[in-house]
């Protein structure tokens, strides 16, 4: 990882489904930055210190694995700086809430630990939980769909992920929870963009910002805390 008290510009790539998505939305809303964004900014020449990619990924699956691979097989100066992953819900709906499912979704988290764990020698590397979702409006082809099933694949990506040292995003997910009655219309499963703008991306913003100050830990429990 990059010396700490030194300002980088950093390159973040954001691997999953639509949430992370919205997320991406962030670097295009200058608005939003930190309180000290502007200093940040004047000391890299009025450049944006951060390049936020999005990649849809709404698998864990080999085509995930491969770009794990392809990251380690870079020098460690071109890997993202940070990297946030997160998906499951397709997996939900395509084995049709079985515990099969569920089985397939730890195997396939699993087979990914030792790709993560290489790669945060170098690179912020966590996971983001599936967010909780509205059965009020579950329509037939979401029917499986519950936010018990949505606690069972937390549950599971928590033990795969805590017990070897991976990071895990919850408030991420407690923020999902408390403005969980602003879905967007007539979808269960993705609340609107602009609050996921405003909270979610305002505290990943923050936490950059405090990477690039050498305080990385200031806001980890407010990152990482259930």
């Amino acid at each position: 990882m990059h010396q700490a008290g030194i300002l980088h510009r950093v390159y973040g790539r954001l691997q999953g489904e639509t949430t992370l998505r919205y997320i991406r939305g962030i670097w295009n809303h200058t608005g939003t930055y930190c309180k000290f964004q502007k200093d940040v900014l004047s000391e890299l020449g009025g450049a944006k210190p951060t390049t936020m990619d999005f990649k849809w990924r709404p698998r864990a699956d080999n085509k995930l694995i491969a770009d794990f691979k392809n990251w380690l097989s870079l020098i460690a100066e071109a890997r993202p700086d940070v990297i946030i992953v997160g998906m499951g819900v397709w997996t939900m709906r395509e084995t049709n809430a079985t515990v099969k499912g569920q089985q397939g979704y730890k195997d396939n988290l699993t087979a990914i630990v030792p790709y993560i764990r290489e790669l945060r020698k170098h690179s912020h590397v966590m996971w983001i939980p599936q967010d909780p979702i509205d059965e009020a409006t579950l329509d037939d082809r979401r029917r499986m769909l519950s936010n018990k099933l949505v606690n069972k694949y937390n549950k599971i990506a928590k033990a795969v992920f805590e017990t070897n040292g991976i990071p895990i995003w919850w408030s991420s997910f407690q923020i999902a929870h408390h403005f969980r009655s602003f879905f967007v219309p007539g979808d269960c499963i993705h609340l609107k963009s602009t609050f996921v703008d405003k909270y979610k991306s305002q505290i990943l913003v923050n936490w950059l910002c405090k990477t690039q100050r050498g305080h990385t830990k200031v806001l980890a429990n407010a990152m990482y805390s259930e």
